[in-house]
Parts: structure tokens; C-alpha cells; sequence
């Protein structure tokens, strides 16, 4: 199967289970891999046969700057739900990362990673 990925996006969204974090808001970051059949894209070297990454781009940064959600897990996998329901590809890897954690921790981030896949 074939991938597209867009990495280390940054956004600043209101997300989390505190009152605060969804008040003052915070950076997240995200990976996001799409997987599907590229073959037509690769062989005809036509953006209109390929998957337009500036959309996907704009979806994710809608959805993390406007929406809120108290869990990553829940932000997460409602990307992965809008990439699958807006885009041509059968399986979707997404990754967000929470840079600052609000507790004392020693850690570089939290990361959740959810796994999605078309219904057939």
C-alpha cells in the first residue's frame, strides 16, 4: 500500500481535561499518514488524479484549532474519522502529541497513535 505522510504539524487548539487548558489553550503537534492506491498519481504525474495535501492540511487545522476535546485519543480519532471520510485512501496512521504536559514530568511529549481503517 502506498503512503503519504505530513509530519510534525503544529497547531494551538483548546483541548484537554483541565478547565485551563481549554481556556488558555496549547500547541499540539500531529503526524498523519495516509495509505492507499497511488498508482494513477505516480504513473500520469497529475495533481488532479493525486491526493491534495494542502486540503488535508486545511481539514486537520480546522479541527484542531476550532473543535475541543478533554482527550487526545478523542482528537485523534476524530481526524481519522474527517481523513477517511473526506479523502480517497483505505487506512489512516494518526499521530498527536501534547509538547507540554500540565504537571510536573520530566518528558519530551504524550503521544497517542490510533490505527483507522475503511469499513468495507
Amino acid at each position: 500500500m502506498d503512503k503519504l505522510r505530513l509530519t510534525g504539524l503544529s497547531f494551538f487548539g483548546h483541548h484537554g481535561c483541565l478547565d485551563a487548558e481549554r481556556q488558555l489553550g496549547q500547541r499540539l503537534e500531529l503526524d498523519v499518514e495516509l495509505q492507499g492506491d497511488f498508482t494513477t498519481c505516480a504513473s500520469k504525474d497529475a495533481l488532479a488524479e493525486a491526493l491534495d495535501y494542502t486540503k488535508v492540511y486545511r481539514m486537520l487545522k480546522d479541527l484542531v484549532e476550532h473543535g475541543s476535546y478533554k482527550l487526545l485519543e478523542a482528537l485523534a480519532g476524530a481526524v481519522a474519522d474527517k481523513l477517511l471520510g473526506n479523502f480517497p485512501v483505505e487506512k489512516v496512521v494518526v499521530r498527536v502529541r501534547k509538547p507540554n504536559v500540565p504537571f510536573s514530568a520530566s518528558l519530551t511529549n504524550v503521544e497517542v497513535e490510533l490505527e483507522r481503517s475503511r469499513k468495507t
